[in-house]
Order: C-alpha cells, then structure tokens, then sequence
C-alpha cells in the first residue's frame, strides 16, 4: 500500500493489520474494511454539511436587561496599561514555619479582557498565561536579599521531578517533599493565585517579581454585512449572513483558537452569547478524493466478499495503486463555518485578531504587603509541620511557640482570640515578656481607647467594663449598659438606667444620677428628670435649672432658651446666648430679637421681633446684617463662607458675609440635608439640590 495513503489517512485498521497474524480471514478482512467505510461516510457527510441559518427562538429580547450583554473586550493592550495591571495585582503572604507562602492574585479575568481575549481563553491556552518569577524581598526587619533559589515553586518542582521538560509537576511527586506536594494540591486547587513558598519564615514588606507574558499583537476588524472580508495571514474572514440573534461566518483554522469574536448590538454593546456550532469547509478536491477513496474502498470490500482478496498483502496491492493518485486526501482543513446564537439582535460584527507570531513581553513589579498596623513588629504564624498557630516576630523567631489552634487570629497588639468548641476565648499578650494568658472576659471591639484601654464584657452584648491593654486588668467593673469615649478625654457610664461621667483617669466627673447625657464642646448638657443644665469639664453646674433647651457650642456662644407664662396666660419663650461660665452674653429679647439661631462662621442670624425680618449679629452682639432678609434656611457655611436667605422680593439666594449677593435660585430652600460635615450639607431649591458654594449636585 502506498506510503502517502497510510500518511495522509493514519486510519487505525492499518496499524492492526500489519501486526496481524498471516491467516486472516475473509470475516477479519470484511470487519476491518466496513469499520473504515463507515468512518469515510461521516467524514464526507460532514463535509457536505453547510450550516443553516435561522433565526433562533429565545424570550424576549429586553435592552435595559444587563444579563443581555457581556463586557467589552478592549481592543488592543499598550505595554503601560499591562504594567499598570501587574502593578496593581493583589498579593498575601502568611508564614508555615520554616516557609513564608506567597500568593498573587494572577486576575486573568480581567487580564484576558485588556488582551481582547474571551472568558474561556486562558483555560484553553494555557501556554498564554503570564509566569511569575519572584527575584527579590524586603523584610519587615529591613533585611534586604535575593531570592534566587531559595524558592518553591510549580516551575521549580517540574524541573526537579521532570527533568526539566516542562511537564505537569505532578506526575513524580511520590518523591516529592511534604511542602511540595501541599504546594501542588494548592496550585491546583487554587488556579487564580500563583503560589511560591519562600525557604526563610519571616515577615515580609514587600516583594518583587519579574513577570512574563506571551502576547501576539492583535488587530481589531468590523463587518456588519453579508460578505465583509477580513485578511488574517491564514487566509480570510467572512462574514457570511447576519439573521436576527444569529450569524454565520468563515474563518481559517490555523488562527480561529486566536481570534475572538464579539457581536454588537445596535448601541454597541457585546451581546451575550448563548451557544455555537461549526462544520469543517474542505476544498473540492479534497472533497472528490474523499468520495472516490471511499468507492475504492467498496471496492476492496467486493473483492474480499467473493474471495479474490483473502489476504494483507492482496488487500495493499490492490488498494495502493488506485489511492496513490488522491493527492487531495493529504490537504488539510482550511476553513471552519461557524453559526452563533446571541441574547439579541445583532447589529456589527467584532473580530479581534492575531497580528504576529507569540512573543514574550517582561515586566517587573514589586508589590508591598499591607500590613495591619498592630502588626508591624509581630503576628500570627503557623507551623508547617502541626497547623498549630504561635506568635512569631520580626526576626522570625518565635514569640509564642506554635500550640494554638488554627482559628487564632490578632484582635489588637495586646490580644488574641481562637474558637474552640464552638466557645471563644481571648488572651491578652504582653510582648516585653511574651506571655500569652487566657483572660475571663471577651472584648467588645478591638479598638484600644486613649491608648490605654479596651471595652470588655463577660459575655456578647452584656454589660461592659474597661480593661488596661498593657497589662489585661478590667479596671472598671463590667456593669455598666453604655461606656461612650468623648473628646477622647471623657467617658460617658451608663448603669442602672441612669448616665455619669468619668474622666481619662476613670475619676467620676458626674454621678451616675442623670437620664440622658450629651457632650458639646467641652461642656456636658445633663439632664434629669425636667431639669436640664449644663456642666464644665470638672463637674460644675454653670445653669442651676434656669432653661428648658440647649442648642450648641459654637465661636463661644450657647443658645439657651425658657418657656414662660406671660401674665395673660400666654406661654413665651425667651432666649439667650450664654457665654463659656454659663452667664447670658446676649439677651435676645431685650435687644428686640424674638428667635436666633446657632453662631456658624462666626456670625448668628437673628430675627426682629417687630419687622419679623432676619439679620446677623456678631458674637459681641452687634448687628453685622441688617434686617432685611425674610428668611434665613441657615447660618454661614464654613465651606464657602456663604449663607442661604429669601431676599425681601422672596428671591432665595447665597450672600457672602458682607451681604453682597453671590448666587440667586428659582424656588424657595425648602431643606436642608447634612451629612457629615459642611462638605456634605445640602441645599434644596425648588426640586434641584446644591452645595455650600451654590454648585448643583446630587446626595447620594
């Protein structure tokens, strides 16, 4: 039989017959020969197999529906947007003792997305995907080295086990060391991350890797009409029909696992592909080989059925002289027809397509550990060969030996929990010392207040104390409903439903006796009962039940006010700004003024009470603004130094501290919204929203 025929056609029946025995039978030659007939049939049917194209059925499109679309593919990657990329990977490193563990989160999601490549692309290709090589490290001690060989990884282990072929890492691994063997199980496991195991157990600031990708320049082409052609160094693209949610194109199969297809919608968003089919697109005359190989073959079968051929070697000679002239069986596939079926009608066509041959492009990036800062001189290690968990500093030595379980974990520089039998437990540490000692009480946060102590309690949401964080102490008793730190100089102590004061050194400033307590600007407003008064820092009261109601502190000035019935039985109320000692600095009725409100920016805006007009004081009192404004929403922003008013012809408008008008609205300022600060405080006129300088914007 001809050599050109078995190397065109490699079909298996051949290999079998030529190691067979010398007394095949005429059954042997028959079953043999009808097998192959019969793979020629479903090749040539295959062949003849043209796709039809039909608009598919699917529910109904809907646009505003983003389950209808995928994300754009970005057309071509320039070598700063893939250095900002590996620049911005995201990295861990955690210490098994003697080993540190490093893993990058490689992103390709993403990465195949800049490159123009489909969501499956590197799990077909995974040639393609970027090699990270670590080459240098920085330790939290400042000890500077390379890396070199002192590294584990999955490169490093086939090389070892593998001769350096190249070869998946796992198929010696019986000899493989225990952190080898951990690490390939997690390379597998975890196909996101590239993993390298560090040979020194320390804490690291940073480290840096060479990175490599292999990368063909690509070109991006549009077609939106039946016959648009696209030139690929492999032969052309063609868009065959567009129909509905479907098309049909021809591409070459030496490039089409290289080319990425996106069809558009009519705004130009990617639609979601829901599925695909292809034919192989032979030429004619590899067809007509095909047909007539597949009559010689018949043939050959009706020669063995009456006995003329009984033998291998009849069979070859009778078969090699008519095969040897098919040249078209040796000629490969040139074309696949492709149908696809999209979420929605499409629109224009996108073909992302390879420019060049694969080269490599080389990156180097060097990525810093964020470190907790209760971290920074020590934290929690694991042991490789235990799983147990200790305390390990920055020289990687052990603190704590390695004896705790594995849900152990840094609440805050002075404490530790774990998690067994489903019971927490916390322990204090003293770093000067390194005892670790289990504690009878479980942290309410793990925030250290004043730099000096934690909130406690005996059990989750029950009553809390403090403890001293340097040496674990509660140093007040866990009995109190509420401990608020304000100024962080004063605590407000809630207990046995009433509210008190302790200062830093936990000293009472006021006794446990009050209802409700608020803290402003030095001062505590306290009240009990009906009684509101307002207290210094050192527990003196500065009003002695003279006001109903307090505003706030502000450029040293407090608005009090008091109900009172007038001798007609009318109830009035009389306001005042007191100053610092608590003694009235404005009397506002006495001045003519019937309301006020809160100093802002250094002036307070107050209204007559017989023009009933609004105008502005200073905090001396001295009228700043006359009374002109028929409304005043709010004082000045500190922002902008602007205040909101409704000018007398009812023009609502921003003035300046002059009185100069900087601003006017349509509408009047119905509200006022703050959130935060005076960065994020909110006008409303009429429907439109805008800020301190009079800028429209919307609040989130």
């Amino acid at each position: 039989m001809a050599k050109t025929w078995i190397k065109a056609l490699a079909y298996s029946w051949l290999m079998l017959v030529l190691g067979a025995c010398q007394q095949e039978t005429n059954e042997t030659l028959l079953r043999q020969l009808d097998q192959e007939i019969s793979q020629f049939e479903s090749l040539i049917e295959l062949t003849d197999l043209r796709i039809e194209l039909k608009p598919a059925e699917s529910a109904p499109f809907d646009a505003t529906d983003n389950s209808h679309f995928e994300p754009a593919l970005v057309k071509e990657a320039n070598t700063q947007t893939l250095r900002d990329f590996f620049d911005a990977l995201g990295i861990i490193a955690n210490i098994a003792y003697p080993y540190t563990i490093v893993s990058i989160d490689t992103n390709t999601h993403k990465l195949q997305s800049l490159l123009g490549y489909d969501a499956f692309y590197f799990m077909e290709h995974a040639e393609m995907t970027p090699r990270f090589l670590p080459t240098e490290v920085v330790y939290r001690d400042g000890q500077q080295a390379a890396i070199a060989e002192d590294h584990i990884s999955q490169a490093t282990i086939a090389a070892k086990y593998n001769e350096g072929t190249g070869t998946e890492a796992n198929t010696l691994l019986e000899k493989a060391t225990p952190v080898e063997r951990w690490l390939s199980e997690q390379s597998r496991r975890h196909g996101l991350r590239d993993i390298v195991v560090l040979t020194k157990a320390k804490p690291i600031a940073s480290i840096t890797y060479d990175i490599s990708l292999p990368y063909r320049e690509t070109r991006v082409g549009h077609a939106s009409a039946a016959g648009d052609t696209l030139s690929t160094p492999a032969g052309d693209i063609k868009l065959l029909a567009i129909t509905g949610n479907q098309i049909r194109y021809q591409i070459p199969t030496a490039v089409a696992e290289h080319i990425t297809v996106q069809a558009l919608y009519q705004d130009g968003r990617p639609l979601r592909k829901q599925g695909s089919n292809s034919a192989t697109l032979y030429s004619g005359q590899k067809i007509n080989d095909l047909r007539q190989a597949l009559d010689e073959m018949r043939g050959a079968r009706k020669q063995v059925k009456r006995g003329r051929i009984t033998t291998q070697e009849e069979l070859e000679k009778y078969l090699e002289p008519r095969l040897d002239g098919l040249t078209g069986l040796q000629e490969p596939a040139q074309y696949l027809q492709v149908t696809a079926t999209y979420a929605g009608p499409v629109s224009k066509v996108t073909f992302i397509i390879p420019e060049s041959d694969v080269k490599t492009l080389n990156f180097t990036s060097t990525y810093p550990l964020d470190t907790w800062e209760e971290e920074k001189e020590y934290r929690v290690a694991a042991d490789f060969a235990t799983g147990k968990n200790g305390i390990i500093d920055n020289d990687g030595n052990w603190m704590v030996e390695p004896a705790m379980d594995q849900y152990f974990r840094m609440l805050n520089r002075h404490y530790f929990t774990d998690q067994i039998d489903n019971r927490e437990n916390q322990y204090h540490f003293d770093p000067a010392t390194g005892r670790l000692k289990k504690v009878d009480y479980l942290l309410v946060e793990s925030a250290i207040y004043q730099d000096r102590y934690v909130r406690v309690s005996r059990q989750t949401n029950g009553p809390r104390g403090l403890a001293e964080v340097a040496t674990g102490k509660v140093v007040l008793p866990m009995e109190h409903t509420m401990l608020h730190l304000q100024d962080e100089k004063f605590w407000i102590a809630g207990k046995n439903g009433k509210e008190g004061v302790l200062d830093s050194a936990l000293r009472q400033v006021l006794a446990a006796r009050f209802d409700n307590i608020d803290f402003d600007n030095g001062f505590f407003q306290a009240r009990r009962g009906e009684t509101l008064d307002l207290y210094d820092s050192k527990g003196r009261n500065l009003t002695h039940g003279k006001y109903d109601h307090f505003k706030r502190f502000s450029d040293g000035r407090l608005l009090a006010s008091i109900s009172r019935k007038n001798q007609d039985g009318l109830v009035r109320q009389y306001a005042y700004f007191l100053d610092r000692q608590g003694k009235v600095a404005i009397d506002l009725a006495a001045r003519g003024f019937s309301q006020a409100k809160v100093f802002r920016n250094g002036l307070a805006a107050v209204r007559d009470a017989e023009s009933e007009r609004w105008g502005f004081i200073n905090p001396a009192g001295k009228l700043v603004l006359p009374m002109r404004y028929k409304d005043v929403s709010f004082g000045f922003f500190e922002a902008s130094g602007y205040a909101p008013v409704r000018l007398s012809n009812g023009t609502s408008a921003l003035i300046d501290k002059q009185g100069n008008v900087i601003k006017t609205f349509a509408g009047s300022f119905s509200h006022v919204r703050y959130e935060g600060d005076d960065e994020n405080r909110y006008l409303r006129a009429g429907k439109n929203w805008y800020d301190a300088f009079g800028n429209p914007v919307q609040p989130e």
